[in-house]
């Protein structure tokens, strides 16, 4: 995580240095007021550090961006003014910091959680010997907040908007049913208990040994699969929050010149028809003749997935377990790509689906049957 320290004052910059020279080198960058340069000629000024003399709310609005987390020594009152206006949301926002002049306290103000600022804050207070400051009450109360458990296990919370009401009744010591995908392996150590969906010709149904829900809480369900909201309703009648685990391993082949618009549409629709959570989406594997072709680098860089290619020599360990043609192993150099490439990467030997063919696009889909929280 890169890191700013901003300080305004003499005091402020002492302990901006402290927090500067207990990271590694490259870590974090200085910003101070160029008025303490004007104004303190006799010390010798870091060179390093940006001295800046516009208003602090035009520095932080252009650096903002370029950080994962900001620190301000100053008056937290200053900080708040400042970022007020610049704020988009808990997913988004860089983690921030505030510390008092005399370096007795870090306070985490802002994106403690996904941001990272509550384990920022105990970091540096460790570093200088100050009284870490946390306020978020999952945290306080030593209860599991959602999203923490979705970064840490690599999961991803659908709705995200959900997460404020589980972690409210989480933060009141209120039940939270969990539920999980029927076969679902879950994470060594993971924090919630979860009941097992279950499924008969009537459809989805739960064993809950006599035991009733009311629904007033949101509940969570810990699937890759895209539930009809009915059969949902069925096993659990108040909202429902998702944990999506990156379990998925995606095959891809496509024609020299394909645009990414098309694959990409191409890739939610087969996720869409077989009932799957896009979100679910781990990494996409293709042939290494693909290397350079921009309209699956494209389609993978819009998804915010990394793209993993395998020789052809790789590919044939699977090919005994998949249809393969003549005219593919001519122009690829294997028989086949995506069903192949999606059974390697997820080290398996059955697929999820089966290949889906579209105007010169394929693709074809493997689960990783465990470790998909690493």
């Amino acid at each position: 995580m890169k890191i700013a320290v901003l300080a305004l004052t003499r005091g402020g910059q002492v302990i901006a240095e402290r927090i500067r020279d207990s990271f590694a080198p490259g870590e974090v960058d200085l910003y101070f007021s160029k008025k303490l340069r004007e104004n303190f000629s006799s010390i010798n000024f870091r060179e390093e550090a940006c001295y800046f003399k516009e208003p602090l709310q035009e520095v932080v609005s252009k650096i903002m961006s370029e950080y994962g987390a900001l620190i301000f020594v100053m008056a937290t009152g200053i900080v708040v003014r400042i970022l007020a206006p610049l704020l988009k949301d808990k997913t988004r926002d860089p983690a921030v910091l505030v510390l008092d002049e005399g370096g007795n306290y870090v306070i985490s103000l802002l994106s403690g959680h996904l941001g990272g600022a509550n384990e920022l804050a105990l970091k540096v207070a460790e570093k200088i010997k100050a009284q870490p400051v946390i306020t978020t009450a999952t945290d306080v109360g030593k209860k599991p907040a959602l999203e923490m458990v979705a970064q840490k296990y690599n999961m991803e919370v659908e709705p995200r908007e959900g997460i404020k009401e589980v972690n409210w009744a989480l933060a009141n010591g209120l039940k939270v049913e969990v539920f999980k995908e029927k076969g679902l392996a879950l994470p060594p150590g993971f924090p919630f208990q979860a009941v097992e969906i279950k499924e008969d010709e009537a459809g989805l149904y739960m064993d809950l040994k006599g035991e009733k829900v009311s629904g007033i809480n949101p509940a969570v369900i810990i699937s890759s699969r895209l539930y009809n909201p009915d059969e949902l309703s069925n096993i659990y009648p108040g909202k429902i929050v998702c944990l999506r685990p990156r379990d998925i391993i995606l095959g891809v082949g496509c024609k020299r010149g394909i645009s990414g618009e098309e694959l990409l549409s191409f890739i939610r629709e087969g996720f869409q028809e077989e009932g799957f959570s896009l979100k679910s989406l781990r990494v996409i594997v293709s042939v290494e003749l693909k290397r350079e072709e921009k309209g699956l680098l494209e389609a993978s860089h819009r998804l915010g997935k990394e793209v993993v290619f395998y020789s052809p020599e790789e590919l044939k360990e699977k090919m005994p377990l998949v249809s393969h043609s003549s005219f593919v192993e001519k122009a690829a150099g294997t028989g086949a790509v995506c069903e192949p490439a999606a059974l390697l990467g997820a080290g398996r030997e059955e697929l999820l689906w089966k290949k889906k063919k579209f105007k010169g696009m394929t693709t074809a889909a493997a689960r990783l049957p465990s470790g998909w929280w690493e």
